[in-house]
């Protein structure tokens, strides 16, 4: 099956397997989550040997089609508790009550819906058309995966894409998993703190963004200063004591990240016409220097405007850099 995926409902395009069905803006969480396969349940059976003798404390998870027939999940234990697709839409649904606005952008069923994820848009802006997006992503699976919640700042639309979501999330400290051992409500409180906490930065990181695309026509001598300040962030200069090779390795280490900005600022992946020119236009050249200079290069969308992606420390050193230098 291509991708892993069942089946699935996708906001205004196509994934890029072309399966699932795609869905208007307005149409609402319910009747994306009736198109995206996951509106099954699945049961918790004892287990039985052949001779009619219960198999210990071990159940089965089962899921049950509309034709009659049947699918055999995972054995579990006495302590796991079944979280049906539709619990957890709810629970989402009770998340996302801190946004301003979510519109259901992926809902999809993996493995024969033993796993399956909800994306829902909360956010995004538009800079002089630089556009970017953020999501809000709630996964689940019957058997050894528990729940998983995390933000990304775009929507997976399969099994690899939500696999590397998760690992990005859990890398960056970011990922909020619960168990199928207990009440999800019991993390209700901590998820929703957490998600507030989570929109107020992105408010913010919006905010610093139109605050450095409104500085426009850099000189020179700005331009410079904000490159080198940003090449010393990552690279601290070596210490006056230090021997020359060191020294000489640090300049021409220097010299080609100059020329490597340079590059990027006028690359067309990188800037629109109106960001040129702009203090903007250089936290995107820095930003995507530092992700594709990364020793696993990933999209570049996937991480640029995320505040929890790999290099967030870096590139909070460097928003606060630059904020500084807009105050001054």
């Amino acid at each position: 099956m291509t991708a892993n995926v069942e089946n699935g409902a996708y906001l205004s395009r196509p994934a890029w397997h072309g399966l699932g069905t795609v869905i208007e803006p307005g149409t609402t969480v319910r009747e994306a989550f009736a198109l995206s396969g996951l509106n099954f349940e699945v049961e918790k059976q004892e287990l039985f040997l052949s001779n009619g003798q219960r198999a210990g404390n071990e159940y089965g998870l089962v899921r049950s089609n509309d034709d009659g027939s049947h699918n055999y999940y995972a054995t579990v234990g006495d302590r796991y508790e079944v979280f049906q697709y539709v619990e957890l839409l709810d629970f989402a649904e009770r998340i996302i009550e801190h946004y301003d606005f979510a519109d259901p952008d992926a809902l999809v069923s993996l493995a024969n819906g033993k796993r399956g994820f909800l994306s829902f848009r909360v956010g995004g802006f538009n800079i002089d058309g630089d556009k970017m997006e953020f999501n809000q992503n709630f996964g689940a699976g019957h058997g050894g995966k528990g729940i998983e919640v995390f933000g990304s700042a775009r929507r997976p639309e399969c099994d690899n894409m939500y696999t590397q979501m998760v690992g990005e999330a859990r890398k960056g400290g970011s990922l909020f998993t619960a168990k199928h051992t207990g009440s999800l409500s019991f993390r209700l409180d901590l998820f929703a703190d957490s998600f507030k906490a989570g929109n107020q930065e992105r408010q913010e990181f919006e905010e610093f963004c139109r605050r450095m695309a409104g500085w426009k026509n850099l000189t020179g001598k700005e331009l410079n200063g904000l490159v080198n300040n940003s090449f010393s962030l990552l690279r601290p200069e070596p210490a006056k004591d230090a021997d020359d090779k060191k020294k000489t390795r640090w300049l021409r280490a220097k010299m080609a990240f100059g020329q490597e900005i340079s590059r990027v600022l006028n690359s067309k992946t990188c800037q629109t016409s109106a960001t040129k020119g702009t203090a903007y236009g250089v936290w995107n050249a820095v930003t995507e220097y530092m992700d594709f200079d990364m020793p696993k290069v990933v999209d570049r969308a996937s991480q640029r405007f995320d505040p929890r992606s790999v290099n967030s420390k870096r590139k909070a050193q460097l928003q606060e850099q630059m904020s500084l230098a807009l105050s001054s």
